[in-house]
């Protein structure tokens, strides 16, 4: 598996989970020819958003650049028409929110009125409900001054704009997010993984019609940790599956821990690990089923395994 970044952001700021993601939402064909699948049973200045010219061709032409570009708090996500992209470079960046329109490849500026500078961060993840709406985990860096950092919007496509909902709870306790952070939408709940391996992390569901939090358990062999690669998706059934992500960052260590959620039975299985070589999943993980899209894939999740894992380093 290619660990290419389709945007290229300058420096070491480059975020490689929206890069990645991208790929498989903008047109949901192009993942079809990307390899590895997992079956449910088992250095440029400029960035572009880049599509597969058609699903057999395998060639890929170039689209209109973002806005900007690079960030650590970054985030994307499809809504069968249009692709989403919440940014924000740093705490001291005042937040952007743009919408790419395909049909005239272009992108366009959405409101993100009342949002303070620096509102996302580390492990900021978007979902879709498949209607009208947008959830958002504005993620967390790992500073202590992060670990009350909760908040949690939901954004309206018809309206462009953002209403802000209950902060993430783990029963009657608020728990801070971070870059092990993942969210997915599934018959009215929005599905989420939320922390990292410093102040652990935490499963949870937010009732979308009761605005209710119910906390739910992680998979027994994760030990309560996630962290950059954190995955979460939905295959339209009863399941979830998910990756754990880079919860050790010394150099040599992987993690390719993947397992499955069983929604009518509150359950965990651990499934066949994702083959990605040495280095396990780093930041820039990812999950997508396209069974909707196209139902030949039905019965598969496509998954790109991130970065390499790199020597621990100072976090900002």
């Amino acid at each position: 598996m290619s660990r290419r970044s389709v945007f290229y952001p300058k420096g070491k700021e480059r975020s490689i989970k929206i890069i990645n993601a991208l790929i498989g939402l903008l047109f949901l064909v192009t993942i079809a020819a990307m390899p590895p699948a997992l079956p449910l049973d088992s250095d440029s200045d400029v960035g572009s958003v880049i599509t597969e010219e058609s699903f057999f061709s395998g060639k890929w032409i170039p689209k209109n650049d973002t806005p900007e570009q690079g960030g650590f708090g970054e985030a994307v996500v499809g809504t069968g028409k249009e692709i989403y992209i919440a940014r924000c470079y740093d705490i001291n960046d005042n937040p952007a929110f743009w919408r790419y329109d395909s049909n005239k490849n272009k992108w366009d500026n959405m409101t993100t009125s009342g949002f303070e500078k620096g509102a996302f961060r580390n492990g900021a993840a978007l979902a879709w409900d498949h209607d009208n709406h947008i959830y958002a985990l504005l993620g967390g860096r790992y500073k202590a001054e992060d670990n009350d950092y909760c908040l949690f919007y939901r954004y309206a496509t018809s309206n462009n704009s953002w209403k802000n909902l209950t902060d993430t709870l783990t029963g009657d306790v608020r728990h801070g997010q971070g870059a092990g952070d993942a969210i997915t939408w599934a018959n009215g709940y929005s599905y989420v993984i939320m922390g990292n391996r410093i102040r652990k992390s935490v499963f949870a569901r937010y009732n979308c019609r009761d605005k209710s939090w119910e906390l739910l358990s992680l998979p027994r062999s994760w030990k309560n940790k996630t962290d950059g690669g954190a995955s979460l998706v939905w295959t339209g059934g009863k399941y979830l599956y998910a990756l754990q992500g880079e919860t050790n960052e010394n150099n040599g260590s992987k993690n390719n821990n993947f397992s499955r959620y069983d929604i009518d039975s509150n359950t965990w299985e651990d499934m066949a690990n994702i083959s990605e070589g040495s280095c396990g999943v780093g930041d820039g993980g990812s999950l997508l089923w396209i069974g909707k899209g196209m139902y030949e894939y039905a019965n598969y999740i496509f998954a790109l395994g991130g970065r390499l894992c790199i020597p621990r380093r100072p976090r900002r």
